[in-house]
Parts: structure tokens; C-alpha cells; sequence
């Protein structure tokens, strides 16, 4: 009997840890330079092409941190997942001005509101809240150069 019992909260430990080491994202979103091409929005209804989606990029580790680009700004941060649900909690940043044709603000306001994700076609849509459109992103290679 101690022998079971033993092994039971063996068990639940070795599965709590598997948990907790777990990102919660989708293996395929990880480690990868997410490239932002597109915004869709519902109202106005409109569909943008995001002019040198090099500049937008935002990259997921397992640790449940991220960092992206926001055209000459850098930022960090942490996620929180649940399912498809997604909250990106913005961090430290750099505040550099980088031009009126710049979408870096726009870019950050946009991921304060995702609410949740999906892996489609290769590509990483992000859902903003209210239903007010998505964000999509291309694949861009490995991260690192963030």
C-alpha cells in the first residue's frame, strides 16, 4: 500500500512538472521569427498588407517569455496560454521614435489586445479582441535575430 502510494504522487509530481515545463503553445508556434504580413479588421472591415513584415516579428520560447520587434524597437515579454487562448503581457522596451510611416505603435497596441491564436496554412493568426480582426504572421526562420 505505501508502495502505491508512494508511486501515485510520484506520478502526480512527474506530471505536474511536465506541466509546468510545458509552453502551451503549439510546438510549431515556438522558436520561430514570426513575420507580420497582415491585418484584418472587422469594423471598418478592411484588409491591410503590412509593408516590410521584417520589421513586425515576434518569437515564442518555451519558458513562456517572447520578443519581438517592433520596427527599431525592441521589446520583451511573457504569455499566458490556455487551450487557444492567448494574452501576451508586454515588458521592457526600447522608445525609440522610428518614423511617421512606421506602424510600431500600431503593432504594440494590436498584441495588448490578442485574446487568442491558431496554427493555419504555415502561418500564425492572432485574434484581437471584440472580434476586431486578425493579425497575421508568415514564418520568417528560426529565431534569434529578434
Amino acid at each position: 500500500m505505501k508502495k502505491l502510494i508512494l508511486l501515485t504522487g510520484l506520478l502526480l509530481m512527474a506530471s505536474l512538472l511536465a506541466a509546468c515545463s510545458s509552453s502551451g503553445l503549439h510546438k510549431d508556434a515556438l522558436d520561430v521569427s514570426w513575420e507580420w504580413s497582415q491585418l484584418t479588421e472587422t469594423l471598418p472591415a478592411s484588409q491591410s498588407v503590412v509593408p516590410d513584415p521584417e520589421n513586425y516579428t515576434l518569437a515564442f520560447s518555451s519558458d513562456w517569455t517572447f520578443a519581438l520587434r517592433a520596427d527599431c524597437n525592441l521589446v520583451s515579454g511573457g504569455y499566458e496560454v490556455e487551450g487557444d487562448s492567448l494574452s501576451l503581457i508586454l515588458g521592457p522596451s526600447t522608445l525609440a521614435f522610428c518614423g511617421e510611416e512606421s506602424l510600431d505603435t500600431l503593432y504594440l497596441q494590436l498584441l495588448g489586445i490578442v485574446t487568442s491564436y491558431e496554427l493555419a496554412d504555415g502561418n500564425l493568426n492572432l485574434y484581437l479582441g471584440d472580434d476586431a480582426g486578425k493579425m497575421v504572421f508568415v514564418d520568417g526562420g528560426a529565431a534569434g535575430g529578434n
